[in-house]
């Protein structure tokens, strides 16, 4: 029963019960007071619900970030990398293109000797 149909019924009532009254009065009270810490219980379920789905969020939005971080270290770890690779494979050619021409300078020299 809702508390306003308990004072109405409280109120229509012969005053001859007055121990009857006493007691519906107080079944009036206990009934209200269930529904009040029930909508807290609620609310407060409700409440931490939203808590749990917006820190869920909040991690995953760490989560992608950092696996997005880590793919940008990783992808210009490659590059630098291959930058090492291609400088090195440049210098091995100069070396060898140097070594070449100081062979034919020296063949040269001694073509002319003789």
């Amino acid at each position: 029963m809702t508390p306003t149909l308990l004072a109405t019924l409280l109120l229509t009532l012969p005053l001859a019960a007055d121990g009857v009254k006493e007691d519906l009065k107080q079944a009036g009270k206990a009934v209200g007071q269930t529904a009040k810490e029930g909508g807290k219980a609620v609310g407060q379920t409700a409440k931490e619900g939203g808590k749990a789905v917006g820190h869920a969020a909040k991690e995953g939005g760490k989560t992608i970030g950092h696996a997005a971080k880590e793919g940008g270290k990783a992808v210009g770890h490659a590059a630098k990398e291959g930058g090492k690779a291609v400088g090195h494979g440049a210098t091995t050619a100069a070396k060898g293109v140097a070594k070449g021409a100081k062979e034919a300078a020296q063949g040269v020299k001694e073509a002319v000797k003789k």
